[in-house]
């Protein structure tokens, strides 16, 4: 556990963090968490309350998670990506933006945005 993470403990389960766990520097984990084995958090991550990461779920640095969000096995999230409240997704899928989305509709999303502002300025 990185220099200035946070780890609260549960207010009516526990909060467990599974073995081999990586959790980097300025990291937050609420409440009720339960982590799997070998997770990442890389830096200035933050999970809420009663948020569940099963085995092998990656965080980009600066990504997040609300409150009752589960995600499944081998899932990733890009950096900065926030996961919305009670969404569940995996296993292995890869999610970026905010709200957090497969990568494929972030990236077509992201080149329309482009699209449409080269139009405006054009």
């Amino acid at each position: 556990i990185g220099s200035n993470s946070c780890v609260d403990r549960g207010t009516f389960g526990d909060t467990v963090i599974g073995d081999g766990c990586k959790i980097d520097d300025h990291c937050f984990i609420s409440h009720n968490c339960r982590l799997g084995h070998h997770v990442v958090l890389c830096g200035k991550s933050g999970i809420a309350g009663s948020t569940i990461l099963e085995d092998y779920v990656i965080f980009g640095a600066g990504a997040g998670a609300a409150p009752h969000s589960y995600l499944k096995a081998g899932t990733k999230l890009a950096a900065c990506a926030i996961v919305s409240e009670g969404a569940v997704w995996g296993p292995n899928e890869t999610l970026a933006g905010h709200p957090a989305r497969p990568l494929r509709k972030w990236l077509k999303s992201q080149a329309t945005l482009n699209k449409l502002s080269e139009r405006s300025l054009g």
